[in-house]
């Protein structure tokens, strides 16, 4: 008796985790063949299809710029740093010298 219950329980289980799956796999738009996945899977695949690519701010873009300027400086012919200096002193300076610049 308990087995049969115990099946019967598994079986309403399973119905309700794949309507579950089906309605996310909906929302999704993913393809049929993802809606027998596990409901991580199909999740997943929600959440990349609905990830959209950052656009680059003003201070961004100008930030690269200068970084790649300070850099420069800040390294020697040979790619190796400048006494005294560090990607840390780089970066410094490169952020005071953007915000001064978005400044003006």
């Amino acid at each position: 008796m308990t087995d049969e219950r115990d099946l019967a329980l598994a079986a309403a289980l399973r119905q309700i985790a794949d309507a579950m799956v089906m309605a996310a796999a909906a929302r999704a738009g993913a393809p049929p063949a993802v809606a027998g996945a596990a409901p991580a899977v199909v999740e997943a695949v929600a959440t990349k299809a609905a990830k959209r690519r950052r656009r680059k701010s003003p201070y961004q873009r100008k930030f690269s710029q200068v970084l790649r300027e300070e850099t420069a400086k800040a390294k020697t012919k040979s790619g190796a740093w400048r006494k005294g200096m560090n990607q840390t002193k780089v970066m410094q300076k490169a952020h005071a010298r953007t915000k001064r610049e978005m400044k003006s």
